[in-house]
């Protein structure tokens, strides 16, 4: 029975109210209040079945969540660790870059000084005729 039905039957019953006595008064209240009262009950049956389902569904969606909140802590750990492991491989290649730098800079310097040695040792080669002299 719907709403609408048993607000129908109130103003019909209502309407020959008039007609009845006090003991029909009586009788006519209570089988308002009874059919009032099963409608209030199978309404919250109702409510109370949807209520269930929507109450499971949210259990549900809750433990979804919090498998997705776990695993977002998981990816963040590991994202962390990632991190770590860039930085130091950057690091790494960082110092590496820098030592072939220094490195070159050295052979470079290697480089430059061994011709000047070159080029002094050529110079100093005079012949001269006369012997070193010690004295």
């Amino acid at each position: 029975m719907s709403i609408e039905q048993l607000i129908r039957d109130l103003i019909l019953e209502d309407q020959f109210k008039s007609k009845y006595t006090a003991r029909q008064r009586s009788i006519f209240c209570n089988n308002m209040y009874a059919k009032v009262h099963a409608f209030v009950e199978n309404a919250n049956k109702e409510l109370i079945e949807e209520n269930k389902e929507h109450l499971e569904r949210i259990e549900l969606l809750e433990e979804e969540l919090e498998v997705s909140k776990n695993d977002l802590e998981y990816y963040k750990e590991q994202n962390k660790e990632l991190n770590k492991n860039y930085k130091s491989v950057f690091i790494d290649m960082m110092s590496a870059l820098r030592l072939a730098i220094y490195m070159t800079y050295l052979y470079a310097i290697w480089q430059y000084y061994n011709e000047n040695v070159d080029k002094s040792i050529k110079e100093t080669n005079s012949t001269s005729e006369v012997p070193y002299n010690i004295e």
